[in-house]
C-alpha cells in the first residue's frame, strides 16, 4: 500500500485508480506512455491533474480496459516499494536530498532528470520509483542511506557560526567553496539564504567521504578566512598607506574602480586578497610558504 495523500479524480476514475496517490499515478503514467498507451507530448512536465485527466479517458475508451487496468497495478506493485520506507526522509530538507541523489547516482551509475517538479524530493522520488530494480534492491538502498546518512551528516554545531540570515556571508561562503572546488552539485542554483546554506552544508556533508581531518581543516581556514573578511571589512585593520603608480597605472585603477562601482582602496584590497591566495594558499586552504 502506497499510503500518501491521494489525489482528486474526476468521476468516471475506475474504482481501482480512486486511491491513488501521487506516486502511483506518476508510476501508471510513465507505464502507459513507454507502452505506448498514452501518447503525450510533454510527458513528465504534463501536470499531474493533467495526466490523471489523460489516464482515465484513455481507461474509459477501450474495450479491455480491466486488462490494461491489471496491467498498470502489477507495475505499480514491482515498481514502488512501500511509503513507510521513505518515512525518515523530511520532504523539505534539500541538504538530505542532495544527498540521496548523490549516492544513488554513485551507486547505480545512472543520471535522472532533474527540475521537472515543482520540488527536489519530487524529482527523487519519481525517477527512484521508475527504475527497473527489484523491490529488495531499492528497500536495501533507502535503509542504507538512512545508517549513511547519520554518518556523514555535518553536526550543525560546527556550522552554527554560518549565519541563515547574513546574505553576503552565505554568498562569500559558496564562493570560497567554488575557489577550492569544494563544492557539490545541489541540482539547482542557490540564490536565496535556505538555498545558499543547503548548498553549503551539502558540500561539507560531501566532504566527510574524504578524510575527516582533511575537513575539519578545511573547515576551521574557512571559518578563519571568514572572521578575518569580517575584521578587514570593519575598518579595524585598515591603516592609510601611500603607493606610488605610473600614470598609466593610476589610470588603469580609475577604470576598475568606475568598472566595478568601488572606490581605488577596494580595488587595490580586492586585487591583493585574491592573488594572495591565489598564490599562497593551497586547494585546502593552507598556506604554501
Amino acid at each position: 500500500m502506497q499510503s500518501s495523500t491521494p489525489q482528486i479524480f474526476p468521476t468516471n476514475t475506475p474504482k481501482e485508480f480512486e486511491n491513488f496517490s501521487f506516486r502511483e499515478i506518476q508510476c501508471a503514467w510513465n507505464y502507459c506512455c513507454q507502452i505506448g498507451w498514452v501518447h503525450y507530448q510533454l510527458l513528465n512536465t504534463t501536470p499531474l491533474d493533467q495526466k490523471i485527466n489523460i489516464l482515465v479517458t484513455y481507461l474509459n475508451s477501450i474495450q479491455n480496459k480491466e486488462i490494461i487496468i491489471n496491467q498498470i497495478i502489477q507495475n505499480n506493485s514491482n515498481l514502488l516499494i512501500d511509503y513507510n520506507y521513505f518515512n525518515w526522509i523530511d520532504k523539505n530538507d534539500k541538504r538530505l536530498i542532495i544527498h540521496i541523489i548523490h549516492a544513488f547516482i554513485n551507486t547505480f551509475h545512472f543520471n535522472f532528470p532533474i527540475g521537472i517538479f515543482p520540488n527536489l524530493y519530487q524529482d527523487f522520488i519519481t525517477n527512484f520509483d521508475a527504475q527497473k530494480f527489484d523491490l529488495n534492491t531499492k528497500i536495501n538502498f533507502i535503509n542504507n542511506q538512512k545508517n549513511i546518512w547519520a554518518q556523514i551528516r555535518t553536526n550543525d554545531v560546527i556550522l552554527k557560526w554560518l549565519d541563515h540570515n547574513n546574505t553576503t556571508q552565505l554568498n562569500w561562503a559558496w564562493g570560497y567553496l567554488g575557489k577550492f572546488n569544494k563544492r557539490i552539485n545541489v541540482f539547482f542554483t542557490p540564490i536565496e539564504n535556505n538555498d545558499l546554506l543547503y548548498a553549503i552544508q551539502a558540500s561539507f556533508d560531501y566532504m566527510s567521504y574524504g578524510n575527516p581531518s582533511d575537513k575539519i581543516l578545511f573547515m576551521e581556514r574557512m571559518k578563519k578566512t571568514w572572521s578575518q573578511k569580517k575584521f578587514r571589512d570593519s575598518g579595524k585593520a585598515k591603516k592609510p598607506y601611500h603607493i606610488p603608480l605610473t600614470k598609466s597605472t593610476q589610470a588603469q585603477l580609475e577604470k576598475l574602480a568606475e568598472i566595478k562601482n568601488l572606490s581605488k582602496n577596494e580595488v587595490l584590497q580586492e586585487l591583493i586578497i585574491k592573488e594572495y591566495e591565489a598564490i599562497n594558499l593551497d586547494e585546502k586552504g593552507k598556506t604554501k610558504y
